[in-house]
């Protein structure tokens, strides 16, 4: 099954709703658009993931990560992108937080800066000042280091 219809199937139970049809109804959307969802031929805004997931409890970064995982291109891809799945549902975000520290100071060794590092982002976004964040305290860090 796949990470959208699953996603799909509890919020369906949460909300108790009986078919994809009211489904569909609920969210505003066709029928036809839940099953090309559910196939796999169509992929749900990042909004109505978001959705779904907070009406189920669900953690929205998990789910944005298996569906990115599900459309890797290439089997390492796939992999690497189901373990940072699991750091996340092991040890939660702080893992996920530590890790996009280790990302950023990696970075910084290689010369690369807050564009470089969304240039490769699995879900592109205009917030790559939050990289320069990072990267200016991974370089305090490595100066003070030094």
């Amino acid at each position: 099954m796949s990470a959208v219809a699953e996603l799909l199937d509890k919020y369906k139970q949460t909300r108790s709703i009986p078919t994809d049809m009211a489904l569909a109804e609920n969210l505003g959307k066709t029928r036809a658009l839940i099953s090309a969802w559910r196939s796999g031929k169509a992929q749900p805004q990042t909004a109505e993931l978001e959705r779904m997931c907070k009406a189920t409890g669900e953690d929205e970064g998990v789910w944005l990560t298996l569906l990115a995982a599900e459309r890797a291109e290439t089997p390492a891809a796939r992999v690497s992108l189901l373990r940072l799945v699991d750091i996340a549902k092991k040890y939660g975000h702080a893992a996920c937080v530590a890790l996009a520290a280790a990302v950023a100071l990696l970075s910084l060794r290689h010369g690369i800066d807050a564009h470089g590092v969304a240039a490769f982002a699995l879900f592109p976004s205009i917030h790559y000042a939050k990289l320069y964040l990072a990267l200016a305290l991974g370089t305090a860090l490595v100066s003070q280091s030094s």
